[in-house]
């Protein structure tokens, strides 16, 4: 089983196992939560990607929706892509239900997108710790980007609630149900927007309600959060 192929089926059974948990897909709740991740409720960050002109956004890595839907209600236009074709299903289910008109749904891999944009905000919440080399996801976002537009993305820190849960695949990286966690020193961040403008790095942790059947207690999340910059100039194969 190739890498891909492994991730796709380690978030389809999560997917699929949390379907199930609803008498119909009416029913199913978010695998995470329904409100989005805290970073995405910052009002200085909100403020910031205001002044960024930000209107066409990338949810990288969507999930069943939780980031996509709250980024649609603050205005944005809102492409939302996993790898998961459950994920997707429930995300589009969920927005169709709501009457959710700026946002669509499809299945896509970050780390080699089909969609072309060009969008102004890429957002990647919680993902690219489940790939064993980030590095393509970032090149395939700086890609999608206008020339200025907005990198956001988390990944979680050593201090993390779930650090060392699951089988050690290497120092800082555990195999749990079947899906990659990875973990991130500071430098490290640092080295994936090597190449980008205007980063900034901050610190940030929240309680985590518990997930399904997936992690069925509350934990703590510490990550590195990280908004960058594609050059005006900087253009990359």
């Amino acid at each position: 089983m190739t890498e891909k192929q492994s991730v796709v089926n380690g978030w389809e059974e999560a997917y699929k196992s949390q379907a199930l948990t609803g008498a119909s897909s009416q029913d199913v709740p978010f695998l995470w939560q329904e409100r989005p991740i805290p970073f995405l409720e910052d009002a200085h960050l909100l403020a910031e990607l205001r002044r960024g002109n930000v209107t066409r956004v990338l949810d990288a890595g969507c999930g069943d929706a939780r980031n996509s839907l709250a980024l649609a209600r603050e205005g944005y236009f809102v492409v939302g892509v996993d790898i998961a074709p459950t994920a997707i299903n429930l995300a589009a289910e969920r927005s169709v239900r709501t009457c959710h008109n700026r946002v669509v749904f499809s299945v896509d891999d970050i780390s080699d997108l089909r969609v072309a944009g060009p969008f102004d905000l890429v957002v990647c919440a919680d993902t690219l710790g489940q790939l064993a080399d980030p590095s393509p996801a970032i090149a395939s976002f700086h890609r999608v980007l206008r020339p200025g537009g907005l990198l956001l993305f988390n990944v979680y820190s050593t201090q993390d609630g779930t650090f060392g849960k699951g089988t050690p695949v290497d120092s800082m990286s555990f195999l749990y149900k079947d899906c990659l966690f990875k973990y991130f020193t500071e430098a490290s961040v640092r080295m994936l927007v090597a190449d980008w403008e205007d980063v900034e790095i901050k610190k940030s942790t929240w309680v985590d309600p518990p997930h399904g059947d997936f992690r069925p207690e509350p934990h703590v999340h510490d990550s590195f959060v990280v908004l960058a910059r594609k050059g005006l100039n900087h253009a990359r194969q």
